[in-house]
């Protein structure tokens, strides 16, 4: 857990590699949005991908909860200002306590993630690099073409105001961008309309590296069709590596 102030938490799990010599750098994950029970970071804590992940490239592997999941002080703010403050708040975390700097640090955002990712990556223009998997950039646009449920979630946690669209809009910030940014989204998105993502892609390019990865898929991007995209930037920020690749 860190300590965010006023008796607020930001749960954190966090996998090392055996040996801190051997340190490359740090990957961190956020979550998207998950009915009860909300259990933020914690399934890929459980399920070993974190473990995995540092061994394989000798890193810091760690998953956060966002603002209202898990152990995480709440509420919710539909990746507002707090969920973003959560997430820098991990990399001076990396920073303080690993001695791993934002230039060795990946930030790997799925959906809410990808927005509040995007978002963090336009405030932290020294990231290593960035992933973003079938996320929303231009929320007013995609408000009223995405799903009832979403459109309820934005009305409850984040308000319709024009001020409230643009702190979770990365599209209104993407010219801050100059991170090499990987973006993967399903053509068949009913959630988070594909055109967003191309949209983003195009100011982003203007300024860093981009790669987009289309998929013939819904809002969910299966791993394995992941990895030719992220896999090439993890070698990039991390190294090469003659491991075998793991199970993910």
């Amino acid at each position: 857990m860190l300590e965010l102030g006023e008796q607020k938490t930001l749960e954190l799990f966090v996998a090392r590699p055996a040996s801190d010599s051997s340190l490359r750098g740090a990957i961190l994950f956020v979550h998207g949005h998950q009915d009860s029970p909300r259990i933020g970071g914690r399934g890929m804590a459980e399920d070993g991908t974190l473990a995995r992940l540092a061994t394989w490239r000798s890193i810091i592997a760690a998953s956060v909860s966002q603002p209202g999941y898990g152990g995480s002080s709440g509420p919710p703010d539909f990746c507002g200002p707090k969920t973003q403050f959560a997430i820098r708040m991990v990399l001076d975390h990396f920073e303080q306590e690993h001695d791993v700097g934002r230039s060795a640090t990946i930030l790997y955002g799925v959906s809410r993630g990808a927005i509040a990712g995007a978002m963090v990556a336009s405030q932290e223009p020294t990231l290593g690099g960035v992933i973003l998997v079938a996320g929303i950039y231009d929320l007013e646009s995609a408000y009223g073409k995405t799903i009832p449920g979403i459109r309820a979630n934005i009305e409850a946690e984040a308000g319709t105001t024009p001020e409230a669209f643009s702190a979770r809009s990365a599209f209104l910030h993407a010219d801050k961008i100059r991170t090499e940014t990987r973006i993967l989204h399903g053509r068949h998105d009913d959630r988070a309309p594909v055109d967003q993502a191309i949209r983003f892609a195009e100011i982003v390019k203007r300024n860093a590296p981009v790669n987009v990865a289309l998929f013939d898929c819904g809002h969910f991007v299966p791993f394995p069709l992941r990895r030719s995209t992220v896999l090439p930037l993890y070698d990039r920020v991390f190294g090469e590596t003659p491991q075998q690749l793991p199970k993910l």
